[in-house]
């Protein structure tokens, strides 16, 4: 079936009116008939929406259930992917065929509710949970096994890499100071000794994460302090410049760095600290520097009544750079199990749109793969992500990946996911009733199905028809009258298709009640 030609074409209930698909806001109250009020297993795309591709199992099974993982950049500027079960650290082999467990004497005692936090400086993966006496490390390249970081720096739950410093927080016995090594030198922990110190917080509550990169976020419970390095300094190391006073991380892996954006969870919703640049919000644009409140009054209310607040501090904030999108992988308030995530809500930074998926994993990651184990893949987890020819990935390959509950590494390259998308309830024949007699979306699949909730007011129950399947002109026949009309398009598992831009909805007018 090709696409809607427009509005010229009659049907059995009238005229065809195309209807193109708006914004997911599910905390809006509106009768907006462009607003979503689902959309569940798509991607935004420039004027509509595009599939989600399913997982698809990579490597050997870990063994155990993976509690974090990191593709580290070797010497030769391909990857070396590590991941860590409970106890112990494995490094992957050859084209995911196995597992070696680099633990060496050391091992791990993750708590079913946290995750291992890991951070690449140079040649070595420091790896770190809060359980060990100190941070552990080994080089990405030769080491066969962990060894304890030298300088006696102390125990903590997450590292980062700012600049040329390592980062510790969540340090055992002090949350709200954070701690960095000297600078260019890892195994440097003395205060003031090479730059290296630390620094309490009076104020904004624990320390629950440090987004590293040429400039730190650090994130309380309840603020945001910028973390600027002062090279001319030679008393303090660091300029620390609060950006919030109410916003803050909820946990130590809710937040993390889009390009030159810090992407964060907090107790109160989604935000953004723009970097160079700013950032595209809500049409407007946020400028350098700026914090702004991605998710009010869009999907903060929707988040909320969704997740497990239970593991709230659980979820963890990953991004895609080559899709530009961030995904805060949770566990949701009615499915999953303890140790899992079933569920990621999507922002799309360039588009500034939401949408979500349902999905089990156990972790997420962007990771990478060599290009001989490549042969039999066939995509990232978008096509329009990017050629996997980009030589800006230094001969090896890119993709978003994920280990499913069998402990195995994949990539989202299966077949595509089930997609749904709601409208909200359109006020189609104001200020009377109409009569809706079908409705053909514009999109390039040749299997979908069409529900519609009609009722007279907003307070009435919605209830959905059943679904009607495409007739040969391709559009949906159902046949209903009322004041306001909600249409629920349903493309099922493993059809394929690329776009959905809009809906033709055929109706008339049909009196005063």
């Amino acid at each position: 079936m090709g696409p809607l030609r427009g509005a010229g074409a009659v049907g059995r209930a009238g005229m065809i009116t195309p209807i193109p698909l708006g914004e997911w806001l599910p905390d809006a109250a509106t009768v907006d008939k462009t607003v979503l009020t689902r959309a569940r297993n798509v991607f935004p795309r420039i004027g509509g929406y595009g599939p989600v591709k399913n997982y698809s199992a990579y490597s050997a099974t870990l063994g155990g259930q993976c509690y974090g993982a990191f593709a580290a950049r070797t010497v030769t500027g391909g990857y070396a992917i590590f991941a860590a079960t409970r106890t112990k650290l494995y490094k992957m082999g050859a084209a995911g065929a196995s597992w070696t467990d680099v633990s060496s004497v050391h091992t791990f005692d993750i708590p079913e509710s946290e995750l291992l936090s890991m951070a690449q400086f140079g040649a070595n993966l420091i790896v770190t949970n809060g359980n060990s006496p100190a941070p552990l490390y080994i080089d990405v390249d030769s080491g066969t096994g962990l060894s304890t970081l030298g300088g006696s720096p102390p125990s903590a739950k997450g590292v980062a890499v700012i600049g040329d410093f390592l980062v510790l927080y969540g340090l055992t016995g002090n949350p709200k100071r954070i701690q960095w090594s000297g600078l260019n030198d890892i195994a440097q922990w003395t205060p003031g000794s090479n730059y290296s110190d630390f620094q309490d917080f009076p104020d904004g509550g624990d320390v629950t994460g440090v987004v590293g990169g040429e400039y730190g976020v650090v994130l309380q419970t309840n603020a945001c302090r910028r973390m600027v390095f002062l090279p001319e300094d030679a008393t303090n190391a660091f300029r620390f410049v609060k950006i919030a006073d109410t916003v803050g991380g909820a946990g130590i892996w809710s937040a993390t760095r889009g390009g030159d954006t810090v992407f964060v969870l907090g107790s109160s919703g989604f935000y953004a600290f723009a970097g160079a640049g700013g950032l595209p919000v809500g049409g407007g644009s946020l400028g350098e520097g700026g914090l702004a409140p991605i998710g009010s009054g869009r999907v903060n209310e929707w988040f909320f009544a969704n997740v497990d607040t239970s593991r709230l501090t659980r979820t963890l904030a990953v991004a895609d750079v080559r899709a530009s999108r961030v995904f805060w992988f949770f566990k949701s308030i009615d499915g999953g199990q303890a140790g899992l995530f079933d569920r990621a809500i999507v922002y799309d930074w360039k588009l500034d749109k939401w949408t979500y998926i349902d999905v089990t994993v156990e972790y997420a990651l962007p990771a990478a793969t060599s290009p001989s184990s490549l042969d039999d893949e066939s995509g990232s987890l978008d096509d329009e992500s990017g050629s996997l020819d980009d030589p800006a990935l230094n001969a090896s390959e890119y993709q978003f990946g994920a280990f499913n509950a069998d402990h195995s590494l994949g990539f989202f390259t299966g077949d595509n996911l089930e997609a749904v998308i709601d409208t909200s309830d359109g006020f189609v024949g104001r200020p009377g009733l109409s009569l809706v007699g079908g409705i053909r979306p514009d999109v390039d699949a040749e299997d979908y199905r069409v529900s519609i909730a009609s009722r007279m007011k907003l307070s009435d129950p919605l209830t959905f028809t059943a679904e009607a399947a495409p007739s040969v002109d391709g559009v949906c026949h159902i046949r209903r009258s009322a004041r306001y009309h909600r249409a629920r398009v349903r493309i099922p598992a493993g059809t394929e298709w690329q776009y959905l831009n809009s809906l033709g909805v055929q109706s008339n007018a049909s009196g005063m009640r």
